[in-house]
This record gives structure tokens, sequence and C-alpha cells, in this order.
């Protein structure tokens, strides 16, 4: 396991996946659906993705769902609306209550009369045994602290299947690029320099083309999936991505990654996946959910008008302008941050700037990252020099990795 790609990016790059090697076989044929018209497509569309859900539905189970303000969590839900009613369906959303993920996602919740928990986790106190359970569960493949409260699933939602979204977006066009690359050489640098997880300052000077060796090329032509999208598809998502959605319940089912659903929006011409825009038409027409708010489009619903979209634009403009100035304003966390600030957790919460501490401490102390000062970059951070949290969340990771059970004989120096 290459120590230096978890210090770069979070996770180790060269990490095997057995488990999903087979759910990644996929059959994409572009000629199947390429004079069908985009209203048939649409129906299609629906027909197989209200099938994947039909074949994985279990019955006499307690179903959950994570929801966010996105897109794919409210399909679930959605989806599972056609099979079930909402008394029998619990979700939980997680987050800072100031972000688009939380607002959303409990609004949809109430919308739809689940039975829900709402987790801020501004009030959430992190403890080793919890970080440590995390890592095991987490198999010790990616940075932590992106996760719930674990220690809810077991008092709340014991024995609960759980629906996850995992491959959602992806499947259906997020990796598209506007400007794909035209060659490997291209596509290796963009996705090194998009999952760049620690950019505040390098743990590892090593150059980046020494990770190419790691990357995952499908078997796939260029016409069948782009360069951009193999390479996202067999290690991003299956190396990281999947490692974290994972913790969002103990028995997960994967309905995005049922056979029918992506051998359909794959295989279809790449202008309906841009900016998802089939898979949209597909949710808009087909539940009553999506005339609500999303974060994808910046708290507004799927399809609205031309003067909300320049107000959102000049409100976000203004955020974006209190985050650099007034961090600690009401206005200062983005409504897109993902879970917390965690620059501003290390430095005003007691607790979680202790673990933190700890364990960049303790690794420290171990002597494996010979070139790192892991205790002076924390604090540099406390001082307010620069936000490290980035760095410091990947030792503190690393440092529970070890803790719980990984071989450091086993890193690659």
């Amino acid at each position: 396991m290459d120590l230096n790609s978890f210090l770069k990016f979070g996770f180790f790059l060269d990490a095997k996946t057995p488990y999903l090697d087979k759910k990644f076989q996929f059959d994409i044929d572009k000629e199947r659906y390429k004079d069908a018209e985009f209203t048939d497509l649409v129906e299609i569309g629906t027909a197989k993705l209200l099938k994947s859900f039909e074949k994985q539905f279990p019955l006499n189970k307690s179903h959950l769902v994570p929801l966010s303000g996105g897109l794919d969590s409210r399909t679930i839900l959605a989806c599972l609306l056609e099979f079930t009613q909402a008394d029998n369906i619990q979700t939980y959303t997680f987050g800072s209550p100031q972000t688009y993920d939380f607002k959303i996602g409990n609004l949809i919740a109430e919308k739809t009369g689940t039975k829900h928990s709402r987790i801020p986790l501004n009030h959430y106190t992190y403890s080793h045994d919890g970080m440590l359970t995390a890592s095991k569960r987490n198999e010790y493949r990616t940075h932590l602290f992106h996760h719930p409260p674990l220690e809810l699933f077991e008092k709340y939602f014991d024995g609960c299947i759980t629906w996850n979204g995992f491959m959602g977006g992806s499947i259906v066009g997020s990796g598209l690029d506007e400007n794909p690359s035209k060659n490997k050489e291209e596509a290796f640098s963009k996705f090194f320099r998009i999952n760049n997880y620690v950019k505040s300052v390098d743990l590892t000077s090593v150059d980046v083309n020494n990770f190419i060796k790691y990357l995952d090329l499908s078997e796939f032509n260029d016409r069948q999936l782009t360069l951009d999208e193999k390479i996202n598809f067999f290690n991003r998502q299956k190396k990281y991505n999947f490692y974290h959605v994972k913790l969002l319940g103990r028995k997960n089912l994967y309905p995005f990654l049922e056979k029918e659903w992506t051998d359909f929006m794959l295989s279809v011409d790449n202008q309906y996946r841009k900016d998802k825009i089939l898979y949209k038409q597909i949710l808009f027409n087909t539940f009553p959910l999506f005339k609500y708010k999303t974060k994808n489009n910046g708290g507004l619903p799927l399809y609205p008008g031309t003067p909300s979209i320049v107000m959102r634009k000049i409100k976000f403009r203004f955020r974006l302008l209190a985050n650099k100035y007034f961090p600690n304003s009401r206005y200062g966390i983005s409504p897109w941050t993902n879970f917390i600030n965690f620059n501003t957790r290390i430095r005003h919460d007691e607790s979680f700037s202790r673990i933190i501490y700890e364990c960049v401490n303790d690794l420290d102390e171990r002597g494996i990252l010979k070139n790192i000062n892991g205790i002076k970059i924390y604090k540099d951070h406390m001082k307010s020099n620069n936000n490290y949290a980035d760095a410091l969340l990947v030792l503190a990771s690393l440092e529970y990795h070890l803790k719980a059970g990984l071989d450091p004989n086993q890193l690659i120096k």
C-alpha cells in the first residue's frame, strides 16, 4: 500500500477492490439507442430505473436512506416510495445546519413523512472508539472524518438495509467534462490535479507521475467511456468513494449499479449524459419530489426561471466574499460545504482539536514519516498561519488506521 498516495490523495491508489470488479463489468453499446428520440429515452430510462429498484427491493425489511441535498439520495427515496409507504422508511441527514445538504435533506424528509433523524455535526463529539470502528469498517482505505456518527446506527438503525447512492452521478454523466482529455497524459494530469486532497502542504515531495503505475484503465474503448471517465470509474470511485459511502450504513444496497440501469445509461449517446440531461428529465417527469430545491442547482429546483438563477448567482458571490473575509460570520460557511468546516473545528473545538493533536503526535513518535513534522503543522494551523485541516485529517486518519490494525509493514514508503 503506497503511503505517498495516501498522503497526497487521501486514499491508497494501489488498493485492490475485488468486491466491485464484477459490478463494474458494463455492457456498453453506443449503437443500441443511436436512433432513439429523447422522449423515448426518457420513457425507457424511467422503466429501467424503477426495474432496478424493484429487483433489489427486499420484502419485510426496514429501509434506511441517507438524505442529502443532491439528486441521487432523493432518487432513491422517490423510487422506494413506489414500492412502500413513507412510514416504512427511515432517513437521516448529517452535516452543518447552514449547508444545502443539511437544509434540503431535512426538507425532503419533511415533505415525504419518513421517520427522519437530523444529525448536526457541529454538536457531535468525535471519540477514539468511534474513529477506530470507522477505520475498521473503512478497511483502512481512505482518510476518515467524513462519516456520520456510527454509534447511531447501533442505537437507531440496527437491522436496517441502507440504500446507498454510490456511482449514481457517475453513471448518468457527472464525470463528462466539457473539455475532455485528448490523450492519456492529459487525463492522468487532470486526475491527479482534481484528486489532490492535501493542497495546503506537500506531505510527499514525490512526482505525481510516480503514481501512474497504480492507475487502473479498463478495457473499454474511448467511444464507450471517455478517458476521464475510465480513470474516474476505476480509480476514484472504486478505491475512494466506495469506501467512504459504505460507512453510511451497515448492510448496503447499491441500486445505481444494477446492470439494467448502468448498461442503459452508459449506452446512450453522451450528448444526453452531459450535465445529466437525460437523468434530470427522467426525475422531473416521474417524481413530484423534484419540484423542490436541490443542491445540484445552487439551492433551486431542477428547472428554475431565469430571474431565480440571476438572484442566486448574486447571493452566491456575496457568500463567497463573506466566506473569504469574514469566516466566523453567519454567512461565513459556504452552503456547499460538505460535512463541517474542519479548519474552524480544529481551532475552536477543544475536544476535536485534542483528538487531532494526539493522533498527529502519536504518528510523529512512530517515526514512519521521516520528513514530516505533524505537530509543527498542527501548531501552525492553530496559530492561523494557514489552514492545514486537509493535512491534519489525513495524518490523523493514518494514525487511526495503524491503531485499528493496519500493518505498518504493508506500507510502501
